[in-house]
C-alpha cells in the first residue's frame, strides 16, 4: 500500500497531540508515575511490533503510542529540566536534548546488532523490555523534580 507511511504517520501525529496534556497529567498524577506511564506505554508499542508486525490495526496504535511517547517525554525533558536547574534552563534542556540524541543513535545501532545476531521478534521484545525495566527503576525517591535547596560542603 503506497500510503503505509503516511496512515502511520498521522497516527503518530494524531495521538502525538496529546502531548498538549502532559502538565496536566503530571499536576495529576506526579513526575515518577507519569514517567513509569510513558515507559510502560513505550514497552506496549514496542511489543506489539514483535507480536503483530503485520496488523494494519496493531501498527497504527504503535505508531500512535509512540507518537504520544515522544512528545509527552520531550515536554516532561522540558519543564523537567527548567525546574531542575532554573539558573540554566536553556542550557539543561539542551543537554537532556543531546543525551536523548545519543540514545536516538545508540539505540538502533544496537537494535540492528540484535537483530542481525537473535531476529527482529526478540529484539523488538528486548527493547520493550529495557523500557519496562526503565519504568520499575522510576521510583518516587529517585525522580527529583526541584533543584536541591541544599549544598554540600
Amino acid at each position: 500500500m503506497q500510503s503505509s507511511g503516511a496512515i502511520v504517520f498521522a497516527a503518530y501525529g494524531a495521538l502525538g497531540l496529546l502531548g498538549l496534556l502532559t502538565a496536566r497529567i503530571k499536576s495529576a498524577i506526579g513526575l515518577p508515575w507519569l514517567l513509569r506511564a510513558l515507559n510502560i506505554g513505550a514497552a506496549l508499542s514496542i511489543a506489539i511490533i514483535a507480536w503483530a508486525p503485520t496488523s494494519w490495526g496493531f501498527v497504527v496504535v504503535s505508531a500512535g503510542m509512540q507518537g504520544m511517547f515522544v512528545m509527552m517525554i520531550s515536554a516532561v525533558l522540558s519543564l523537567w529540566s527548567e525546574r531542575l536547574f532554573p539558573d540554566l534552563p536553556s542550557l539543561s534542556f539542551t543537554t537532556a536534548l543531546w543525551i536523548t540524541a545519543a540514545g536516538n543513535i545508540a539505540g538502533p545501532a544496537i537494535a540492528g546488532v540484535t537483530a542481525s545476531a537473535f531476529g527482529p521478534v526478540p529484539m523488538f521484545f528486548g527493547a520493550a523490555a529495557v523500557a519496562l525495566a526503565t519504568s520499575l527503576l522510576l521510583t518516587p525517591g529517585v525522580i527529583r523534580e526541584k533543584a536541591s535547596t541544599t549544598t554540600s560542603v
